[in-house]
């Protein structure tokens, strides 16, 4: 009967190492993917924040591109 509980109990050690481990490995996963989520969500928002700028310096190139044809214009139609 002694060896019916010892094997009994070897192998509910193992089951419970089993999950165990597979616990740690499923935790270890979720953080991993939770970092490289937030890793994309940082390079998307970088991304967004170069396209502004570039927008914006294109924008403010533009208006200073505006401002010289119409001074040029302005010369241009003085007598």
């Amino acid at each position: 009967m002694s060896a019916f509980l010892g094997l009994l109990a070897a192998i509910a050690q193992k089951v419970l190492v089993g999950i165990a481990g597979e616990f740690l490995r499923q935790k270890r996963h979720d953080r991993a993917v939770g970092e490289n989520t937030l890793l994309k969500a940082q390079i998307r928002s970088r991304k967004a924040i170069d396209r502004a700028k570039k927008i914006s310096e294109r924008r403010d190139l533009g208006a200073v591109r505006d401002r010289l044809r119409e001074r040029a214009r302005k010369r241009s139609t003085k007598p």
